[in-house]
């Protein structure tokens, strides 16, 4: 009986079994987080329509500025976890099996 082969890379051992499920886990992070995105552009631009409504006082304008912006880097920070996600997605796709 031969023993099964084990990799190491990093800190982490990788076997078939436990490649298949990172594969699953950052799939499904990718994906909430590309959901996450859509959500915050939708948000981005209800505000966006309330701020151009002519009932729309400078308080209001001034609060959805600085709401915008922060869904803004909402955004950028969703979307920067999301690529390193998908670059260790790729990395386990390609990592031996």
């Amino acid at each position: 009986m031969t023993k099964p082969k084990h990799y190491h890379t990093g800190t982490l051992r990788v076997t078939g079994q436990n490649t298949k499920a990172m594969d699953w886990a950052l799939r499904g992070r990718i994906s909430e987080g590309q959901e996450m995105i859509q959500a915050f552009k939708a948000e981005m631009e209800r505000v966006q329509a309330v701020m151009d409504s002519p009932d729309a006082t400078p308080e209001v304008v001034a609060n959805g500025k600085a709401y915008t912006a922060a869904l803004f880097n909402l955004i950028n920070v969703t979307a920067g976890i999301v690529h390193e996600q998908q670059s260790a997605l790729y990395a386990v796709m390609r990592g031996p099996l």
